[in-house]
């Protein structure tokens, strides 16, 4: 059973045990308690400490699908958010930002050349498509304002590995860098969050866009 460590939380540590379970263990590693159980594809988590929730997501890139889950009271429940398949999300005190899958094609990875794969199988995406909505915390059900459009530019999260986040008026993201290579005459795409990587700030009010670079 494969086993990631997650956070910790009130002496306890929270991990998941793949595919579907989320765990806690005290501090002394004696006892253990399964949180919750039945749910693939666990990619980030949000523990909300002024309402005491925990809000984390489920997705497959493979096909194309994601939900935002809430837990509570001892109980899971899953968010109706506007969109049906929900890629990336975050969240303020008041409002849930997400993206909903809608991908743009970057090109073939060089996982496929290097490990003799099918390049069908390695397409490499942004699934966000450059969008992403927000709604209130509290009317789930209204209609979602798009708050960010790149038009697809530039990729802007990967749910796994990255994602932005909103602290007031401004939006936050790592910059990726598209790396293209040619190898025996066939070009490769990948995405790069290793090399000198600069912060993004957007403001979702006047649209400034400011590169945050570390040296």
């Amino acid at each position: 059973m494969l086993t990631q460590l997650r956070f910790v939380r009130n002496d306890e540590i929270y991990f998941t045990a793949q595919p579907s379970k989320l765990m806690k263990i005290d501090l002394s590693l004696t006892n253990v308690t399964e949180v919750l159980s039945d749910i693939e594809g666990f990619t980030q988590w949000f523990w909300d400490d002024n309402t005491d929730e925990l809000y984390f997501s489920a997705v497959s890139e493979a096909e194309e699908t994601g939900s935002v889950w809430v837990y509570k009271n001892g109980a899971v429940e899953k968010l109706n958010l506007p969109h049906g398949n929900i890629y990336a999300f975050t969240l303020t005190n008041d409002r849930i930002y997400y993206s909903a899958y809608d991908p743009v094609y970057y090109g073939i990875s060089n996982v496929a050349y290097y490990f003799d794969k099918d390049p069908d199988e390695c397409r490499v995406y942004d699934y966000t498509g450059g969008k992403i909505y927000a709604v209130d915390r509290d009317s789930l059900s209204d209609e979602a304002e798009l708050v960010y459009d790149n038009e697809g530019q530039y990729p802007i999260s990967n749910a796994g590995i990255d994602c932005y986040c909103v602290f007031g008026d401004y939006l936050y993201f790592s910059e990726i860098t598209v790396r293209r290579e040619v190898l025996d005459g066939v070009e490769y795409t990948t995405f790069s969050y290793a090399d000198d990587i600069s912060k993004i700030r957007v403001g979702l009010e006047d649209g400034t866009f400011t590169k945050v670079k570390f040296e």
